[in-house]
């Protein structure tokens, strides 16, 4: 994940997911959202989150989000594709921050960003359900 990098978002992540052989996010400002890419070129974008996330820890916040749904992937023996898994994280994390931001304002910190996961987590859970 990297955050704060000058030039275009998409650029850069397919670059860097191509170098390294990785997928990336690169968190950006809406829009265009966050980029996600994969080694192979494929890219999805996140347009969840708010200006307020702008503080030390939520990419940390991001980062173990990411850890956990790979983790999970390995324990349960799944193949999913890791740029999906990245995507949902990022997903996670920008709703976990708007959740935040609407309950507690635009002084969020990241405690407040990670208390909201597992509300985001289950709206995600929800919404592929089709319940909303």
């Amino acid at each position: 994940m990297l955050a704060g990098r000058e030039g275009e978002p998409q650029e850069l992540a397919a670059e860097i997911a191509k170098a390294y052989g990785a997928t990336v996010i690169v968190k950006a400002p809406k829009p265009p959202g966050d980029v996600i890419c994969s080694p192979d070129g494929r890219c999805r974008y996140n347009l969840t989150g708010h200006p307020a996330m702008a503080v030390g820890g939520t990419g940390d916040v991001l980062t173990g989000i990411t850890a956990g749904f790979l983790a999970r992937r390995v324990a349960l023996s799944k193949t999913l594709d890791p740029l999906h898994i990245a995507a949902a994280a990022a997903w996670v994390s920008g709703r976990a921050g708007e959740l935040a931001v609407s309950e507690r304002g635009e002084n969020v910190t990241t405690l407040d960003v990670l208390n909201r996961v597992q509300d985001a987590v289950r709206e995600a859970y929800s919404m592929a359900a089709g319940g909303g």
